[in-house]
């Protein structure tokens, strides 16, 4: 029943008034530190976060879950009453609002909030939920009662559910099921050890994935063994010092933070083991059969097919990235290309392509929001307008609030943007729900609140925050998940926004993206942040080619990841351990050899987060380069096709399936050649250009 949350105009408008960004208040507002209200009245008392008066102190957490505890005895007697005069589908939905209210809160409050008691409450509430989640996940009377809702398409009364609302029962029931309760007892209890196995397994390898490693001095190189830091006596390996100019700490880098973990690669089998016998268990050949029913790619062999077919077209155009990478590696080393130097080569020739160092120093963050406001403007007409916050609506001082208004009216939601580095804070870019929108009973719709989480720059003095093009993109990609949530406008909080299937959440975001770095905005929008010079019109084009520069290596390697993610959650049991399995396919799918002793797959997170799902990255990314090339190519500020786009999709949130968003959108049933040829259309017009340039 709760499902995690973890998770426009014309183009030649730009040619002419340079100077609008240096005066844009979005710009002059992120160039500066946030501000918050001002009290003259010591007897004002602060509100809480979030502007949520009953969330005021670490001690509120342990209200509300007692609050909660009491809405949710009280929904589940509506639900089972048979004089409920509701349809059941809206009882449930408020349940799940009421869940996923304080449950999506605690989420972000136990890992974002930098202060240990709110932590300490908020991991202790969000456990037991999780517990009260658990307990209503196996309620076979709640089952079965929603189970003949749905079965019927009827309700009380003899009211018929509509196609949303049986869109909103057929999850539910899903959520009902992940937990085994459509099983007899014998093959429940099974499930039921399976799944908490899997947990067990999946808290052990996302809690280590990304740990350092503790190397006894013997076993580094001596040229190199200076450059890491020690700890108590061991060399300690944090990271694979990918952008290091010396090979030989990229090396040592690299085969000591990729090195094989018996631990690990135990815990990475049993819990791909366990999600196997679950899937079984449940009626499933596989566990990748289970975790792809409902995607646009619905059976494991559609999967394996347009990833493998995927790859072998883009062999041809990743191998002249590899001829590049080498042609580079020959002018700075007499040794061959090799693994651990394709972070490195393939961001100096980046560089190269730009003719400067980098151009951070026009990209400032106030900079990148405003020309940000002007793309969501243009496409959507919303404005984002920084709010200054009042005592204790924020959780640290460097916290922006951003209101999201609507040209049709009114504010659709608040954006609280956390935006700087800082101790101890998460070091993933990520979008969290605080709270869904919906359709009240009293028409009025209840607005979400998001938070988009980056890791950038702090101001310095009079320097504002710089990007570098990475952070740009990763700050449009995050905002394209933010929008998403505003534009949803859905009757039910359980399909709003960024609740939707996996293989469409990224789209959005990814779209986005594609504005990171045009052209036009980049000539309008950039300036240096002393100077007040524009950015060069030269670099404003070389970075709107920059996207699709080395593509095909980098997709080839989502290819790689993706394969490995289906492999390993297909037909069991394996004929290979797990590093025996990627390796082979690391020979077999990519364009370099795997370093021997390494087991890159330790680090790979998203066998955890995504499980037989990882392909819904490309798949989103192809609809995105669909919906960019049909709809906004042409004229990529187009208000008719931004409102299309709206309406189409993006409002939709998650209360229709991918394939129905797509339909909605293009007016045809997507194919997996037509998400072949999406990528590669898209992979393929970089390689056209330099052979033109030729």
């Amino acid at each position: 029943m709760l499902r995690s949350t973890l998770t426009h105009g014309y183009c030649s408008r730009f040619l002419h008034h340079r100077s609008v960004s240096t005066l844009h208040p979005l710009a002059i507002a992120f160039n500066a530190k946030p501000k918050q209200k001002l009290r003259h009245s010591f007897s004002f008392a602060k509100v809480g976060l979030f502007a949520n008066e009953r969330v005021k102190s670490a001690e509120d957490l342990y209200l509300a879950e007692s609050r909660l505890t009491s809405d949710i005895e009280l929904l589940v007697r509506e639900a089972l009453a048979p004089t409920r005069t509701r349809k059941l589908v809206h009882v449930f939905d408020d349940l799940s609002d009421s869940i996923c209210r304080v449950a999506d809160l605690t989420e972000f409050l136990r890992i974002a909030h930098p202060n240990q008691k709110y932590i300490s409450a908020a991991e202790e509430v969000h456990g037991r939920i999780a517990e009260q989640v658990e307990q209503l996940n196996t309620n076979l009377d709640l089952y079965r009662c929603l189970k003949s809702v749905f079965d019927q398409k009827r309700d009380k009364n003899d009211e018929t559910l509509d196609e949303v609302e049986c869109r909103v029962a057929e999850l539910l029931l899903f959520d009902f099921e992940q937990s085994g309760i459509h099983l007899d007892a014998e093959r429940r209890s099974k499930f039921i050890a399976y799944n908490n196995n899997v947990l067990n397994l999946s808290t052990f390898f996302l809690q280590n994935c990304h740990e350092p490693v503790f190397v006894e001095s013997n076993n580094v190189s001596s040229s190199v063994g200076n450059i890491f830091p020690r700890q108590d006596g061991k060399v300690v390996v944090a990271g694979l010092y990918a952008d290091s100019d010396r090979e030989e700490v990229r090396q040592e880098g690299f085969r000591l933070f990729l090195s094989a973990n018996p631990k690990m690669e135990e815990a990475l089998g049993s819990m791909i083991a366990n999600r196997h016998r679950l899937a079984t268990v449940a009626g499933f050949s596989s566990y990748s059969e289970r975790a792809n029913r409902g995607m646009l790619l619905e059976t494991p062999a559609a999967v394996s097919h347009f990833l493998e077919t995927l790859s072998t077209r883009l062999r041809p155009l990743a191998d002249r990235d590899l001829a590049r990478m080498r042609a580079y590696k020959s002018q700075v080393s007499s040794k061959p290309l090799a693994i651990w130097d394709v972070p490195y080569i393939t961001a100096r020739l980046k560089a190269e392509r730009l003719k400067m160092t980098s151009p951070a120093a026009y990209l400032s963050l106030g900079n990148c929001m405003a020309a940000l406001d002007h793309v969501l403007g243009a496409l959507f007409g919303l404005h984002l307008r920084v709010e200054e916050t009042l005592p204790g609506e924020i959780w640290h001082e460097d916290v922006y609030k951003v209101a999201v208004h609507d040209d049709k009216g009114g504010v659709l939601g608040v954006v609280y943007c956390d935006f700087f580095q800082r101790a101890h804070k998460l070091l993933h870019d990520c979008h969290f729900t605080i709270r869904c929108g919906r359709l009240l009973p009293s028409g009025s719709y209840q607005s979400p609140i998001v938070v988009v989480h980056l890791n950038l720059p702090r101001p310095m003095g009079s320097t504002p925050s710089l990007l570098s093009t990475g952070m740009v993109e990763n700050l449009f990609h995050e905002f394209g998940h933010a929008i998403h949530s505003m534009l949803a406008r859905t009757r039910f909080q359980h399909v709003a926004g960024t609740r939707c299937a996996t293989d469409f959440a990224e789209v959005p975001s990814q779209f986005l993206e594609y504005y990171a770095f045009l052209p036009s905005l980049l000539k309008e929008f950039m300036r240096h942040h002393s100077t007040n010079e524009p950015l060069p019109d030269s670099v404003a084009d070389s970075l709107g080619r920059s996207r699709k520069f080395l593509a095909a290596s980098e997709m080839q390697l989502q290819v790689l990841y993706s394969l490995l993610d289906q492999r390993l959650h297909g037909v069991h049991p394996l004929d290979k351990s797990i590093s025996a399995v990627a390796d082979e396919l690391h020979d077999s799918f990519y364009f370099l050899p795997h370093a021997p002793g390494t087991a890159w797959h330790l680090r790979f997170s998203h066998l955890v987060s995504y499980g037989a799902r990882y392909h819904a990255y490309l798949v989103s990314k192809a609809v995105a380069a669909m919906l960019w090339k049909r709809q906004f190519a042409r004229d990529p500020l187009s208000r008719a096709s931004g409102e299309r786009y709206r309406s189409q999709m993006l409002q939709h949130g998650g209360q229709f399936s991918t394939d129905k968003l797509v339909n909605f959108m293009f007016g045809q049933t997507v194919t997996s050649q037509d998400l072949i040829n999406a990528l590669m259309d898209e992979v393929g017009q970089f390689y056209e250009e330099r052979e033109q340039e030729r």
